[in-house]
């Protein structure tokens, strides 16, 4: 059995110890989450059989952690890595060692989010060195935890992780009520108590999700900034290519040149094209009058023949070799 772990502030909470978790964190869309689809997705990512699973959402990160025997019923259950997490996520970067009679837990944290949890029975410099190197957290802070550390568990801890119990507070309540066999008057009290506890938590995490909403306002001010500027550079990009930098597509340019060789009853025995140089090789009654049609479609510039020669085949027609580029439109003046 593990080793009761030390705790002060919520009652009505248990502490699942770092040595009975297996921790993963994923990213996951904006969609409300619950234990039964967290274990339909990620359940599979438990090492336990028969286990259950804790899970505590922040933005569109979820952090799991798979727990080997069943959660209890009476008292909501917070894994211990969390009350890490929590107690060193101000720092940014920093590699948290907890000895034990084993080995020693290790919960690394990159820019304020926890990223990984390991359990080492030896873990030396050198090893923390090759982490923080691993996870490129540079120079991060290590500290050190005693075995016997003792944690404060506050009522936001507590509501995080209601959730992952799947149970309404109500019928939490009648549970705890029937396990402690308190006076019903004491135990209205404690209620009383605990529903203000709530209702401040609830109302000073609205007012700072309202003043993150603010700055993310003013950022967004900024960005909306941002997005206007280079849509308007890329309007201009796509203008200059679209009116200045037009040119014909490659069926019209094959098409043309077809429709230009058969006027002079000629065949085309070569084509090539490199970027927009195209190289002929036409067999015709006549070069001269193929190049002077060429220069009319407006579709190329520089045409120029490279060679003609007698048609071995038909001394009455004649083999050219024409190289042209094709017309791009330039700046008007």
């Amino acid at each position: 059995m593990a080793k009761l772990i030390k705790k002060s502030g919520f009652p009505f909470t248990h502490i699942v110890p770092l040595s009975e978790t297996f921790f993963v964190c994923v990213e996951v869309p904006d969609v409300k989450l619950n234990r039964e689809l967290v274990l339909l997705n990620y359940g599979r990512l438990s090492p336990f059989s028969g286990g259950d699973v804790l899970f505590f959402r922040d933005g569109k990160t979820l952090y799991l952690w798979f727990v080997k025997s069943p959660l209890e019923e009476k008292r909501i259950s917070i894994p211990e890595g969390y009350l890490i997490y929590k107690r060193f996520r101000d720092k940014k970067n920093v590699v948290v060692i907890k000895d034990s009679d084993d080995g020693k837990h290790i919960s690394i944290i990159k820019d304020g989010k926890l990223v990984s949890e390991i359990f080492k029975r030896k873990a030396d410099g050198v090893y923390i060195n090759m982490l923080t190197k691993r996870h490129g957290l540079g120079d991060a802070e290590t500290v050190h935890l005693v075995s016997d550390t003792s944690y404060r568990v506050g009522i936001g801890d507590a509501l995080a992780f209601l959730p992952a119990l799947d149970i309404n507070l109500g019928s939490f309540l009648k549970k705890v009520y029937d396990d402690l066999k308190l006076p019903a008057i004491v135990f209205l009290l404690m209620v009383d108590v605990l529903g203000v506890v709530s209702y401040e938590y609830v109302n000073k995490l609205f007012h700072r999700k309202e003043a993150e909403l603010v700055k993310l306002k003013q950022s967004n001010v900024k960005v909306k900034e941002i997005f206007a500027s280079l849509e308007k550079t890329a309007g201009f990009f796509k203008f200059f290519i679209r009116s200045e930098l037009a040119r014909p597509d490659l069926y019209n340019i094959l098409s043309t040149v077809a429709d230009i060789v058969k006027k002079h009853n000629g065949r085309i025995l070569v084509y090539r094209e490199s970027d927009t140089i195209i190289g002929l090789r036409v067999v015709s009654d006549g070069t001269s009058s193929i190049v002077d049609d060429l220069v009319a479609s407006g579709m190329f510039e520089n045409v120029q023949v490279l060679r003609i020669s007698q048609w071995y085949e038909d001394k009455t027609k004649e083999v050219g070799q024409i190289e042209m580029r094709v017309k791009l439109k330039g700046f008007k003046e």
